[in-house]
């Protein structure tokens, strides 16, 4: 343009310039084009990664739904089951307490005459745990052997723990990622 200006061509110098501007403004819309494409891809991309995710998250519903239904794992079921637990603690608590009186009564020393003598032991420097035993009069034995007192457990309720353990066992299997 300024060639032409400058060889008094002012007619040839303002087509040069349209021409060039022309070619500015066709430049900004395939740019502008270009940017609006990529948008669109992105927005593509996007949706594919959604639909995805939706497909992954209706898959892990239905296992759940399916792996629930098959192990009968309800709500009901879980409060069945607590119940039954809590029922059964609360009976060997009441078999505990019961032991414990016959215990105290059989011997015939209450609980606060034992705290009364193991804080006077303390008192006196003693270690209750090495003092001999009063029936075998050997330091630091227990007459019979501790694990021999065994308590009535329902059979019922170790069966039901045994099945919620192999569930449990089974799941955990089935979360470990394959190769």
């Amino acid at each position: 343009v300024k060639s032409h200006l400058a060889r008094r061509e002012r007619s040839v110098a303002l087509l040069e310039l349209k021409r060039r501007k022309r070619l500015a403004k066709v430049y900004e819309q395939r740019v502008q084009s270009m940017h609006t494409l990529q948008e669109i891809l992105l927005n593509i991309e996007s949706a594919v990664a959604s639909a995805d995710i939706l497909a992954a998250y209706s898959a892990g519903t239905s296992t759940l739904e399916q792996y629930a239904r098959e192990q009968n794992l309800t709500a009901e079921r879980a409060d069945e089951i607590v119940g039954n637990l809590e029922d059964a603690l609360a009976a060997q608590r009441e078999v505990d307490d019961a032991l414990s009186a016959t215990s105290d009564c059989i011997v015939g020393v209450s609980e606060d005459e034992l705290e009364r003598e193991l804080e006077e032991l303390v008192r006196a420097g003693g270690n209750p745990t090495a003092d001999a035993d009063v029936t075998s009069g050997t330091p630091g034995k227990v007459p019979y052997p501790v694990d021999a007192v065994m308590h009535p457990v329902d059979a019922a309720m170790v069966a039901e723990l045994d099945a919620l353990s192999t569930e449990f066992s089974a799941l955990e299997t089935s979360k470990q990622p394959t190769k």
